[in-house]
């Protein structure tokens, strides 16, 4: 009985590593960029096929529910979407490190990433979008104190929750690398090394990475999208809490 368990179980798995996997991707779009990374961390073989958010083509809503990327379709019939369970859907699939295996430390990962779509992204997008000159000092200040909760995270390993790389790092790194983009051209504003010692290291670590390099956004695409956004007064699904 026990070997025909594991057989069933085994056989179930070794359908959902080998199955074809469709990526509908945006290259723009942060949440399907982490896919996107975490598709090349883990070497899934895929199939990649870009969507143009602005122009979508009008089958794109009988794959995506809501129209958005990124969305994964596994052979079997299946849609996957929302760039999160996607990825813990494709890290367990294939028995990654990359989703850790206790209980605890998944909690853990997941506040990580709690925290960046509840506390740093809004300051990052506020301050950002913010066009009253006499509240940039104030917004800096707010994204610099939310910076210190991923310092804090850092504390005591080289990566987000651990000493090897999570799905939280894949969750953090498009946004960081808009941030850093963005910040600069339109806010003269660079993250202090001095302050932010660890945050400093991790970036460097993560924009190292091959599968980061491989999927990044081109520098001048970032600045012509968030200029963009910029003049649209975009809200970033209320991440921008302008007003």
């Amino acid at each position: 009985m026990l070997f025909l368990l594991l057989f069933m179980v085994l056989t179930n798995m070794n359908t959902i590593v080998n199955a074809k996997l469709t990526f509908y991707n945006s290259p723009a779009c942060p949440y399907a960029e982490r896919t996107a990374i975490c598709l090349h961390e883990l070497g899934v073989d895929h199939t990649d096929v870009k969507i143009d958010l602005r122009n979508k083509p009008s089958w794109f809503t009988n794959v995506s529910p809501k129209g958005k990327v990124p969305c994964l379709s596994i052979d079997d019939g299946e849609i996957l979407y929302e760039s999160l369970v996607i990825n813990e859907f494709l890290a367990e699939s294939q028995s990654s490190s990359l989703l850790p295996t206790s209980p605890l430390d998944k909690a853990k990962m997941r506040l990580a990433i709690d925290f960046l779509d509840t506390t740093l992204n809004p300051a990052f997008f506020t301050f950002f979008a913010n066009k009253d000159d006499e509240k940039d000092s104030e917004l800096a200040e707010a994204f610099m104190k939310a910076l210190e909760g991923v310092e804090e995270l850092l504390k005591s390993h080289t990566f987000l929750c651990s000493s090897t790389m999570t799905l939280a790092d894949i969750a953090y790194m498009p946004f960081f690398e808009r941030m850093v983009v963005a910040l600069s051209h339109f806010k003269n504003f660079t993250i202090d090394p001095a302050r932010f010692e660890r945050v400093c290291a991790w970036m460097t670590c993560i924009f190292n990475r091959p599968s980061f390099k491989e999927c990044a956004m081109e520098k001048e695409k970032i600045i012509e999208t968030y200029s963009m956004f910029r003049d649209m007064d975009y809200k970033f699904g209320g991440l921008n809490r302008n007003k």
